[in-house]
């Protein structure tokens, strides 16, 4: 049952007392009723590990803006029902395919990172929430698995709505709703609050596919664009390297919330940013057809079907080492929660390497996918040998590493490919990516999963059979497709190369 404050109720003893008590009395009184108060707020924002008897002022606030935010997504979703989609997108000024303006790009590069690292940092910290929600660990665990889905389920939505309405109002939202989200489970006393917390936040991190949008329409050759992207994703990438230290040395010293708080007030500042900084990029009249028209379109065709495939399979190589890395390190190779820790930033550290690496690209998709295919193949061969001698510790990190430093290009002209004809519906086209990307890479990480509890051996050679498979896929269906297709184009321009030309008989 809702029950008032501690600072209320002293304030009605406050109005008793002015016909009882002297006003010595009086003072007394309301110092005690602001130290209580001030206990609730230092409590609220992490300064003390204590969950009073009643609620904090920040916790009644967060449950208001979380109830606020599921109405008025409630009530959009009946709008559309009964009257479609809006279409309130107002024609931008300034020319689209020349760029996007370096502030621009930083906004949504410090965007990306807080998502990352609102995930990142809390997991050293598992322990102590389980403790403090009065949960067990694998609770606490489902927290991220709960972000991931209702970010999958956002990617589908966001894309198509940023295509209707606008970029500029979809990524300011899903901006906001990452304030929020990270707002809540800093002042969560409850599992299912902290849980309501995480899906605001995975909403909010469904905004990747509207920032790909954007580069998409600032970014008429696909050569710029992936550099673009590339340089974008070796800032965000930050967050996974630091974010777990940031996150541990807070709570090891004011409490779990305190990140979350700290986040939370960050979220909020690039918001604003946002609002100055982030302009319109969608050009021309958004589409009168359906979502569904837009979804059939972008899935007819073989060479994008075949490219989330691949998508799928890559991303499952990062969730295989996510979910096993932990186990592997502490049960396999004897090593303690601490150094498992600091080994694992060679991973994180890798996919940042791979992002710059993609930024100092400057040739075509398909070029970087055959660039890269030996390359891959021999990281296949690694982790092969890496299996074979499963033993050594420097040979999984090694093999590994190298993996994620060279998948991370690929999977980033994929993206770059996939949307390249579908400048009108790149929104829709960016959420169906990245909706298959997570979906299939749930599937598909399911063996390596469940290899590495038979041995890492077996584990590391799943992963090796992968990769052979996404290169198979690659060279013979997607950069098959694309020369083909450049022949053809070639035959049309010059037909007299390939017919005898009648006049010379």
């Amino acid at each position: 049952m809702w029950t008032l404050p501690a600072w209320v109720d002293d304030g009605f003893q406050h109005v008793n007392l002015l016909q009882t008590s002297s006003r010595f009395a009086i003072v007394e009184n309301l110092g005690a009723g602001l130290k209580n108060d001030a206990s609730h707020l230092l409590w609220a924002l992490g300064l003390r590990t204590h969950v009073p008897s009643k609620l904090a002022v920040l916790e009644y606030t967060s449950k208001i803006i979380v109830v606020m935010i599921a109405f008025i997504l409630l009530f959009f979703l009946l709008y559309v029902a009964c009257n479609g989609v809006p279409t309130t997108r107002v024609r931008r000024a300034r020319e689209t395919g020349n760029g996007m303006p370096g502030k621009m790009q930083a906004v949504f590069a410090l965007t990306m990172l807080l998502d990352y690292s609102c995930t990142d940092q809390y997991q050293p910290n598992m322990p102590e929430m389980a403790r403090a929600f009065k949960v067990s660990s694998a609770q606490i665990g489902s927290t991220i698995q709960v972000h991931l889905f209702s970010c999958a389920v956002g990617t589908l939505v966001v894309g198509p709505l940023s295509d209707r309405m606008g970029r500029r109002p979809v990524i300011l939202t899903c901006q906001l709703m990452q304030a929020a989200g990270t707002f809540t489970c800093a002042c969560a006393s409850s599992l299912g609050w902290f849980m309501s917390g995480r899906v605001l936040q995975g909403l909010g991190a469904s905004v990747l596919v509207v920032i790909f949008a954007c580069f998409r329409d600032c970014y008429e050759e696909p050569a710029r664009r992936q550099q673009a992207t590339g340089a974008m994703f070796s800032i965000t990438l930050v967050g996974p390297i630091f974010a777990p230290a940031f996150g541990g040395f807070l709570a090891s010293r004011f409490g779990f919330r305190l990140p979350f708080a700290l986040l939370a007030g960050c979220s909020m500042l690039l918001a604003c940013a946002g609002c100055l900084v982030i302009h319109e990029t969608a050009s021309g009249e958004p589409s009168g057809k359906g979502m569904a028209v837009d979804f059939y379109r972008v899935l007819n065709n073989g060479k994008r079907l075949l490219i989330l495939l691949c998508l799928g399979a890559c991303k499952s190589t990062f969730d295989v080492n996510i979910a096993t890395n932990g186990v592997i390190m502490e049960e396999h190779f004897g090593q303690s929660v601490v150094q498992t820790s600091l080994l694992s930033i060679a991973f994180a550290v890798a996919c940042a390497g791979g992002s710059v690496v993609s930024g100092c690209l400057q040739e075509q998709p398909t070029d970087v996918m055959r660039m890269f295919i030996p390359l891959m193949l021999l990281s296949s061969a690694s982790l092969i040998v890496a299996g074979l001698y499963s033993g050594s510790i420097a040979g999984y990190l090694s093999s590994m590493s190298f993996l994620q430093l060279l998948v991370f290009p690929q999977m980033i002209s994929y993206h770059t490919e996939f949307a390249q004809d579908l400048q009108d519906i790149a929104g829709a086209a960016v959420g169906i990516a990245f909706f298959a990307q997570y979906a299939l890479s749930s599937v598909m990480s399911l063996p390596g999963v469940f290899a590495a509890e038979d041995s890492t051996r077996a584990m590391l050679f799943v992963l090796a059979g992968t990769v052979l498979a996404v290169e198979l896929v690659t060279w013979m269906g997607i950069c098959r497709s694309r020369a083909d297709l450049c022949k053809a184009s070639l035959g049309e321009e010059h037909p007299q190369e390939t017919a005898p030309n009648p006049s010379f008989k």
